[in-house]
């Protein structure tokens, strides 16, 4: 067996390898041993949930960029840029102020989700909508009467794309709740659930910007299996399970218990038992001709007669305790 090194030793080894004195063999101590965990943030969806989570965003980005060329009579690209997976709160951080935030309802999924789009690709679209040339504002500001309702128009048809996306999988009647320009009036769910957020890249002539739908884990629980479906396991013959339980049967005949045989039993005041002494004669609950009672496991199961077998104290089972 090696000798433990000492304190002093370790010390003096760690300061050779800082210093270059020692060099590490290929793949030692380096950071490529290690996979970084946050525990904050547990990755819980499978890869079947995933994968079509990635399938419903591919074919939305393509239906909403025709359905908003063929809207504007001018090229958009929507293009799936990704899935995250991350905790509400700071999904909300990350959001510009003032923003354009849609909450939408998207039963049968339970609750609500966000869609969220760049202030300047939003601003754009309008402006192009009232017969500009698609331009940003310098700077973004709170929405006008008038820029809630066009923003409603192009969100209704976006969120038609989406019903369309989620067929094969869900029949989905999405619908607008309401619109906030402010991401601290945005309360879907608790800032510590965890949320998936499908996000999009939305290019308008040299314009790009940033469009996402953000849906809580928890939304999903009432038809999770249709997007993450259990695999079944195949039905055992009657057989099988008879064979199952010949050998479970076989394997608990070889478990031990613990048995105990209690003769009898008295409650005596503590002042009586500190004054005990050889010789004394304890009146149990039981008489000599009463069958005494036999415990498995602390559970009374037999009762019997004591006696000896083979020069041995034994007990003799008499009845058997009917019951669970």
């Amino acid at each position: 067996m090696a000798e433990a090194l000492k304190k002093e030793e370790i010390e003096a080894l760690l300061e050779a390898v800082e210093d270059g004195r020692i060099e590490l063999a290929p793949g030692e101590g380096t950071q490529q041993d290690f996979v970084p965990y946050d525990f904050s943030k547990p990755h819980s969806l499978s890869r079947v949930f995933e994968n079509n989570l990635a399938t419903i965003s591919d074919t939305f980005g393509k239906n909403g960029s025709i359905t908003i060329s063929n809207f504007y009579r001018s090229t958009v690209s929507m293009s799936p840029t990704g899935i995250r997976h991350v905790l509400f709160h700071e999904y909300i951080k990350a959001v510009e102020k003032p923003s354009c935030l849609v909450i939408i309802n998207l039963p049968p999924l339970r609750g609500q989700a966000v869609l969220n789009i760049a202030p300047n690709i939003i601003f754009a679209l309008v402006d192009k909508l009232l017969g500009g040339k698609g331009e940003p504002i310098d700077r973004p500001r709170d929405f006008t009467e008038i820029e809630f309702n066009i923003t409603d128009r192009i969100v209704t048809k976006l969120l038609h794309d989406l019903k369309m996306s989620m067929s094969r999988f869900l029949d989905i009647e999405p619908s607008i709740s309401r619109i906030e320009n402010n991401p601290e009036f945005v309360n879907i769910c608790p800032g510590m659930e965890r949320v998936v957020s499908l996000d999009f890249e939305l290019e308008l002539n040299e314009l790009k910007g940033d469009l996402s739908i953000s849906i809580p884990i928890a939304a999903f629980e009432p038809v999770i299996e249709r997007f993450d479906p259990i695999e079944e396991i195949p039905v055992r013959t009657p057989e099988e399970v008879l064979e199952d339980n010949r050998n479970l049967l076989e394997v608990v005949k070889e478990v031990k218990l613990g048995l105990r045989v209690v003769i009898g039993e008295k409650e005596l005041p503590l002042s009586i038992a500190n004054n005990l002494k050889e010789g004394d004669t304890i009146i149990l609950d039981k008489r000599i001709v009463d069958p005494v009672d036999v415990l498995v496991e602390g559970i009374t199961k037999f009762y019997g007669i004591p006696g000896r077998s083979n020069g041995r104290k034994a007990v003799k089972v008499v009845k058997i305790e009917k019951g669970e």
